[in-house]
């Protein structure tokens, strides 16, 4: 028999999602100056990286819902959680291009994580508690923020900006 996950667990798994997307898309504007080193690039053309991330979400967004009904919640947020993974791995070649690729995996990883964090959370929690449970889902975002800004440009200065991707990697 297959146990179902209470409401807390589901807020749980779905708060976690968003920190680690969110820690995706903040990363390389934390660690830029140390990238760009790396790159021999400006540190401003992390801009335009952070535009193609936002971009491929939104463009993902259009497909997260569908994606949601096609293979279900749970597996549209493993497969947001693959390209964070992919992301990572892109983003730890020190190329342009590879780093524009790792920018439109975790673009969709940002666009199918939020319908699939709604799906699970209307399905497995009570009405009367859903408002609290999607206020708690999305302080993923702001606390996934705070650790990179916290953590990633001293372990990229002091280690390799390289091993600044790996503690994302290694939560997706």
């Amino acid at each position: 028999a297959v146990v179902m996950p209470g409401p807390w667990a589901i807020v749980a798994i779905v708060t976690a999602t968003q920190m680690i997307v969110a820690m995706s898309n903040i990363i390389l504007p934390t660690i830029a100056p140390k990238l760009a080193e790396v790159l021999g690039v400006s540190p401003v053309l992390i801009g335009y990286q952070v535009s193609l991330t936002f971009g491929a979400a939104t463009l993902a967004t259009i497909f997260g819902g569908n994606a949601v009904l096609r293979y279900g919640a749970a597996r549209s947020t493993q497969i947001a959680m693959l390209c964070c993974i992919l992301g990572m791995l892109l983003f730890a070649i020190p190329s342009v291009a590879a780093i524009a690729l790792g920018s439109l995996a975790i673009g969709a990883a940002a666009g199918m994580v939020n319908p699939a964090a709604a799906h699970m959370l209307v399905s497995h929690t009570p009405g009367a508690r859903r408002n609290l449970m999607f206020s708690i889902k999305q302080t993923g975002v702001p606390v996934g923020g705070v650790i990179m800004s916290l953590t990633a440009p001293l372990v990229a200065v002091k280690f390799g900006y390289q091993w600044s991707l790996l503690a994302v990697g290694i939560f997706a």
